[in-house]
Parts: C-alpha cells; sequence; structure tokens
C-alpha cells in the first residue's frame, strides 16, 4: 500500500494471521507546525489489538490529538517561562 505523505512516500504491509480479523491498526499522520517556521513532521503509530480491535482503532483515532496537545501544552510552558 503505496501512502503519499508530505514529507516522502512510503509503503506498508499487513498480515492477519491465524485470526479471523484483523485486530491491528496503524497511523500515519503529517503534523502541522505549531510554531511559525517550525517543520512538519510525521507520527507513524502500529497498535496491537490483542484479541479485540477497539483498543487498536480508538488509539489510532485519537494518539495523533493527544500527541498534538502534548506539544501544544509543552510549547505554552516554554512561552511562559521565556516571558518571565
Amino acid at each position: 500500500n503505496l501512502v503519499p505523505t508530505a514529507i516522502f512516500d512510503l509503503d506498508f504491509t499487513e498480515m492477519q494471521g491465524v485470526r479471523p480479523t484483523m485486530e491491528d491498526t496503524m497511523i500515519i499522520r503529517t503534523i502541522t507546525p505549531l510554531i511559525a517556521g517550525d517543520k512538519k513532521f510525521q507520527l507513524f503509530g502500529v497498535f496491537d489489538g490483542h484479541a479485540d480491535s477497539r483498543a487498536a482503532e480508538l488509539a489510532a483515532v485519537t494518539f495523533h490529538d493527544i500527541v498534538e496537545a502534548e506539544l501544544r501544552k509543552r510549547i505554552t510552558r516554554r512561552a511562559r517561562m521565556i516571558r518571565k
């Protein structure tokens, strides 16, 4: 599966194994800069379903938001420290 991304193209493959359904999932996200002048970066994640796909699916749709929120918090803290 060729995935064009903002930074480069990549390929991935998946294998279901012996279970009746695929329980794992993955993400490839380009994170936009939070500060002017910063570069875009990409976030890759592989989430193992562990006998049920729901946890992996939830992680795949929320993980990038959690990462972006944490980055924003750190930027805000750093900006406050600089102002002092």
